[in-house]
């Protein structure tokens, strides 16, 4: 039997089991032993696995994964991210669509306490979806500026994918997490114009007469309760930035700092009963735990996967071949990039941010790394990429949350509205591709690359 047909017989065996709705880590582990078994035969394939596992899992970066999703967790239960919304509609009111400004400046603030995109479009859109609809604004507007801004919680750090990335290609998380900071904030500017072209081009799409205003003095009072936001950013993004802490030390700080926020919030406020979704409980805190975990497995599973696929692919030979394959192409480096990107872009249309890591990073990065490339400047490409996928048929999931938080819209008026706002992230990744250094300098002055 040739290469290609034992290389082709586990590939057959993935999509088998996807095709019975078998779980992609699952699917990944089974056919990376079933592959190694053809490859290596029985024994060293049990070593492997006797090992992998939990050489894999046991790493001290991926601990940040699980801090920082708690840290979201106690955010969202504590209604901080409530808080951050009702802020952000103040601050911008008075402006022509100024609800759909701010739920992109609410995404921005929420990226900076969830690393998920998936949570985050879940908290912003049970806020914005029912308010910008009762007022107005056109489905298409309210679902795509929602399901858009919830993408920006994938490139602002904290952000899980950076820290997948940098866990399976072994780049530094704090340098991805600085690296990000730029594009992300661009991104949200560029949402930013998006909206401005909108009304402008369409304003029957938005609710007719004046639009909403709130006074100086409601502003100020709408900014005194995100003070728990602030003090939040300053410990976790302070202390990164600064030197002080590595990203896994940051991320328990910011966990602990979430939770006694949470504490004195619910204490202020437990004579109010208009404020039970701050109320601190045991059972709030069990709940709190118990999605972490679910969460944190699911990924770790995935981990795992990863490194069992990726030793599968060197050990047949497929990431050489692939390397040889694309540097052997007579094309400029620019080019290979760009089509490494395009494959981004469609796998990312069938598949989650974390699965299109994990899938491409073992065989996509010595590719990279070979062409001069430096790894932080590819993680933001590849994450902004990922965080395209989140808003494009026909699994964007994006597109799925925001469109399922009020009964009765449609997820194609979510996925065209998303349209819309894939000109911006287009424009950002135009730029980050043409001048690296829109990613790279911050982490360069810093000293971490």
């Amino acid at each position: 039997m040739t290469t290609f047909l034992l290389i082709a017989l586990p590939v057959a065996v993935f999509f088998v089991l996807l095709a019975y709705g078998v779980e992609i880590a699952w699917a990944l582990g089974v056919t990376s032993v079933v592959g190694l078994l053809i490859f290596l035969n029985l024994e060293p394939t049990i070593g492997y696995l006797e090992t992998t596992p939990y050489r894999t899992a046991a790493s001290y970066t991926l601990t940040t994964i699980p801090l920082f999703l708690l840290m979201a967790e106690f955010a969202t239960r504590s209604g901080i991210i409530a808080r951050l919304f009702v802020f952000a509609e103040r601050a911008v009111s008075g402006i022509r669509g100024g609800l759909a400004y701010a739920v992109v400046l609410a995404g921005s603030m929420m990226g900076a306490l969830s690393g998920s995109s998936i949570g985050a479009t879940g908290a912003v859109s049970r806020l914005a979806v029912p308010q910008m609809s009762s007022r107005g604004y056109n489905d298409r507007l309210v679902l795509g500026v929602v399901a858009s801004a919830g993408t920006l919680a994938v490139m602002i750090p904290p952000s899980i994918g950076l820290i997948l990335f940098g866990v399976l290609t072994e780049t530094s998380v704090g340098a991805l997490f600085m690296a990000g900071v730029v594009p992300g904030l661009m991104t949200a500017v560029a949402y930013g114009v998006v909206i401005f072209c909108w009304t402008r081009i369409r304003p029957q799409d938005l609710p007719q007469g004046d639009p909403v205003r709130y006074s100086w003095t409601e502003k100020r009072r709408a900014l005194g309760p995100v003070w728990p936001f602030l003090v939040i950013v300053v410990v976790v993004v302070g202390s990164i930035y600064g030197g002080l802490t590595t990203a896994t030390e940051a991320a328990g700080l910011g966990a602990v700092a979430t939770l006694l926020v949470w504490l004195g919030i619910s204490a202020l406020n437990r004579k109010n009963e208009h404020e039970r979704p701050q109320r601190f409980s045991r059972s709030a805190l069990s709940a709190s735990v118990d999605a972490t975990i679910r969460t944190t497995v699911m990924i770790l599973m995935l981990v795992i996967a990863a490194a069992f696929i990726g030793y599968f692919l060197t050990v047949t030979g497929v990431t050489r071949a692939f390397g040889a394959f694309m540097l052997g192409l007579d094309l400029p480096p620019l080019v290979i990039v760009l089509m490494l990107v395009a494959m981004f872009l469609v796998l990312g249309c069938f598949l989650s941010q974390i699965e299109v890591l994990v899938l491409t990073l073992p065989v996509v990065m010595p590719v990279v790394l070979a062409l001069g490339y430096e790894p932080v400047w590819f993680g933001i490409v590849a994450i902004k990429m990922v965080e395209v996928g989140l808003v494009t048929p026909p699994v964007g999931m994006n597109c799925f949350i925001a469109s399922g938080a009020v009964p009765g819209k449609r997820v194609g008026d979510a996925f065209r509205g998303a349209s819309v706002f894939l000109l911006a992230d287009a424009a950002v990744i135009a730029l980050i591709i043409v001048f690296p250094e829109i990613v790279l300098a911050l982490p360069r002055q810093a000293g971490l690359i």
